[in-house]
C-alpha cells in the first residue's frame, strides 16, 4: 500500500458493530487525478485502546481514566492483579464486571469511604486516603498493578507526585510529569499537597519494588 496517498484512519467504535477483540480499519486512499477520496477496506485488524491518559509510571506500575469497554482487550494484556480505584464515585456495573471476569482484585479508596465522601470534589484526597494507596503501590506482591481515577489526572496525579517525591525527584520535574497528565485542568491545591507531602509518613516494606530500591540506593 503506498503510505504517501493515505489520507486518514476512519474507526467505527460503536459498541454494535465490532466483535470481541476486532474492529474493521477503513483507510482512505487518493484514487484518480482529481484527487477525490475512495475508501479501501483493508480488512480486519486487532484492536488495543488504552483508556484516556495512560500512562506507564514504572515497569508494570500504570494509570489512567476509568477504563471502559472499549479498553478492557487493552488491559487484559497488561495482565493485572490489582486496580487502585481513586474516584470519588462508586465503580460503574461494567468495570466490576471486568474485574471479576479476569479476577483482578479492585481496592476502592475513593467515595465509598466516609472520609472521602466528607471532601469536595476539587479537593485534594485526604493524606490518610494517599498514604493507602502508596501502601499497596509499595508492595511488590500486588503487581502488576493499575492506579485510575475519573479522569486520571487530579487524584491519581496527586498519589504518582508523592511517589516521585519518595524516589527523591525533584520538585520541577514531578510537577511537570503532573501537569503533562492535567493539561489544562491544573489544580494548584495538588501541587500544593505534593509539595508538602512528607514523605517520612510512608513506610517501606521489606520488599518494595525493585525501581524503589534503586532510588533508596542511588540518591
Amino acid at each position: 500500500m503506498d503510505m504517501a496517498a493515505c489520507r486518514s484512519f476512519v474507526f467505527d467504535l460503536s459498541l454494535s458493530n465490532f466483535n470481541a477483540k476486532i474492529i474493521r480499519v477503513i483507510v482512505w486512499l487518493s484514487g484518480s487525478s482529481d484527487r477525490s477520496l475512495k475508501p479501501v477496506d483493508i480488512g480486519i485488524m486487532s484492536y488495543f485502546i488504552p483508556p484516556v491518559n495512560y500512562g506507564m509510571i514504572e515497569e508494570d506500575l500504570y494509570r489512567s481514566g476509568i477504563p471502559n469497554e472499549l479498553n478492557f482487550p487493552f488491559l487484559e494484556r497488561l495482565n493485572l492483579r490489582k486496580i487502585v480505584y481513586l474516584a470519588p464515585e462508586e465503580p460503574n456495573a461494567q468495570l466490576l464486571s471486568f474485574v471479576e471476569e479476569q479476577e483482578i482484585e479492585l481496592i476502592v479508596l475513593g467515595g465509598n469511604t466516609k472520609l472521602e465522601n466528607r471532601r469536595k470534589a476539587w479537593e485534594p484526597m485526604s493524606e490518610e486516603t494517599v498514604l493507602a494507596a502508596l501502601d499497596i503501590v509499595l508492595d511488590r506482591g500486588n503487581y502488576p498493578l493499575f492506579l485510575t481515577c475519573h479522569l486520571g489526572r487530579d487524584r491519581t496525579g496527586a498519589v504518582v507526585g508523592c511517589l516521585r517525591k519518595i524516589q527523591q525527584w525533584h520538585l520541577s520535574s514531578i510537577f511537570e510529569e503532573y501537569r503533562r497528565f492535567a493539561g489544562s485542568k491544573v489544580r494548584l491545591q495538588n501541587e500544593q499537597f505534593i509539595e508538602l507531602f512528607d514523605t517520612d509518613l510512608v513506610t517501606i516494606p521489606a520488599n518494595p519494588p525493585n525501581w524503589i530500591k534503586t532510588h533508596m540506593y542511588n540518591p
